[in-house]
């Protein structure tokens, strides 16, 4: 900047030499003063070049930091991308085998298990069949429960259809038995959720989620 400042300061003196040498001068000397105008055009010519290369090399400079900066956020993003992606393996891994649960049972309690569902989950879709049949098999893994199909759906104030005898007389239905051998081949539903109700949630639970009418919750 300061060298193209400098050749404006010349392009101004030439002019106003010029100037002065016409006012002088008078015309007497065209030829003299066309040279001064060449000059005083050729030393404009210069600065306005000078200028235009600063810059040119000014907004070069500008884009390469521009694309240094940019450079710098993807490598930040990938890295944190990569973190995050690192942090979240357990999870997926969990759920991976949380997908691979299975629950063998003897064709007895298979019939038995679907005439549970039939008679818990009579008119519902079978989605909720399928959730209603994998909560009972969560229960037979779990802890706080006992370890058989019979022992599970015995328990006194769990099953209503066990104990008003709903469940003997319950048809098995092709949506329940598919619903049923879906659950014992592949059980999504997460083991924490134990409980379901229709109509309303249990009080002394928390809530995890609904299909149709029947409210299932967790420990």
């Amino acid at each position: 900047m300061e060298a193209s400042n400098y050749m404006l300061k010349k392009v101004v003196g030439a002019i106003a030499t010029l100037s002065f040498m016409i006012g002088t001068l008078g015309m007497g000397y065209p030829h003299e003063v066309e040279s001064q105008q060449e000059n005083a055009y050729l030393v404009y010519s210069e600065a306005v070049t000078s200028r235009m290369s600063e810059e040119t090399h000014s907004s070069a400079q500008t884009v390469s930091r521009v694309q240094a900066q940019g450079a710098r956020s993807i490598a930040r993003y990938a890295k944190e991308e990569a973190r995050i992606q690192e942090a979240a393996m357990p999870l997926v891994m969990n759920r991976i085998e949380a997908s691979k649960r299975k629950t063998s049972l003897t064709e007895e309690e298979i019939q038995l298990l679907q005439k549970v569902v039939s008679a818990e989950s009579r008119g519902e879709s079978s989605e909720t069949q399928y959730t209603v049949a994998c909560v009972v098999l969560n229960r037979i893994e779990s802890d706080i429960f006992p370890d058989t199909l019979a022992e599970v759906i015995v328990q006194s104030g769990q099953f209503a259809c066990v104990e008003n005898g709903a469940v003997y007389s319950a048809p098995i239905t092709e949506s329940v038995a598919e619903a049923v051998n879906k659950a014992l081949d592949n059980n999504t539903v997460d083991e924490n959720v134990l409980w379901f109700r229709s109509g309303h949630y249990h009080g002394f639970h928390n809530r995890a989620f609904q299909l149709d009418r029947m409210y299932f919750s967790q420990m």
